[in-house]
């Protein structure tokens, strides 16, 4: 029987890779209440609806996520709701508490940034941002953008035009390919 069960979750990945989120929710369903493979079945059910932009299943499923799992992914998860729903005190919340744990956390200190970005604490938001820069040591299109947006709000206009240039050099690397993945509407924030 555990062999089906092993199969079932490959499936199911294999469904989530594909785009196949209906079928992702499905078959991990079916051994999301199997201890041993509960924290997996939570995790892909819980990427599908946020795929399918089903934020409150999503939510859901973090959250259950979060009692079983000592890993600092269902947090960032549960900010990444928060900040795209606007409930950006519960975010900031989420993201703190990872980086207690993680101080290496760059997504966590990136959406503590946005965060701050959004309720306007810009000063904030640039060390955020900049701490981002700092623990990666490269350059990301998204922490440059933001960080563009941030100095024009603090009238920083000198400073914008740099970064400008620098935004336009900016390549797509695993990083950014990460963010686009796993947290789809990121750059829309």
């Amino acid at each position: 029987m555990s062999k089906s069960i092993y199969e079932t979750l490959e499936m199911a990945k294999k469904q989530y890779h594909i785009g196949n989120y209906d079928n992702t929710i499905e078959l991990s369903s079916q051994i999301m209440y199997l201890k041993s493979y509960q924290c997996s079945a939570l995790y892909l059910i819980g990427k599908s609806y946020l795929q399918l932009e089903d934020y409150i299943m999503a939510e859901d499923m973090f959250t259950n996520l979060v009692l079983f799992s000592r890993s600092s992914y269902p947090y960032l998860y549960l900010a990444y709701i928060h900040l795209l729903n606007g409930r950006y005190e519960n975010s900031i919340q989420s993201c703190i508490y990872i980086i207690e744990d993680d101080e290496e956390n760059w997504i966590a200190h990136l959406f503590l940034g946005i965060n701050y970005y959004k309720t306007n604490d810009i000063k904030a938001a640039v060390n955020m941002f900049w701490s981002v820069h700092t623990l990666l040591q490269k350059d990301i299109h998204l922490v440059i953008y933001f960080l563009i947006k941030s100095n024009l709000k603090l009238c920083k206009y000198d400073e914008s035009i740099k970064l400008s240039k620098l935004l336009n050099n900016v390549v797509e690397n695993e990083e950014s390919r990460y963010l686009t993945n796993n947290f789809p509407k990121i750059y829309t924030l």
